[in-house]
């Protein structure tokens, strides 16, 4: 199962997302990298990026950080 979520490439898709968005992203994350996301964000319309001092489970590893992106980001 991991793999097909792995393999899954839905960049052709991003297009189509007409909702706000935030990639939020951990600066040193070695399974979705920094570039990777900024990458999605740049193809999202209107998305917003962040970027945290985090690895890849930055709701944890910078937990303030991370709430208060997201707490800014769903009060606009």
């Amino acid at each position: 199962m991991l793999r097909a979520v792995r393999d899954m490439d839905q960049r052709q898709n991003l297009q189509n997302v007409k909702v706000p968005a935030l990639v939020l992203a951990g600066a040193h994350d070695p399974a979705i990298l920094p570039a990777m996301a900024n990458f999605l964000a740049k193809h999202i319309p209107g998305a917003g990026y962040v970027e945290v001092n985090a690895a890849h489970l930055s709701n944890i590893e910078a937990q303030d950080d991370f709430n208060t992106q997201v707490v800014n980001f769903l009060a606009q």
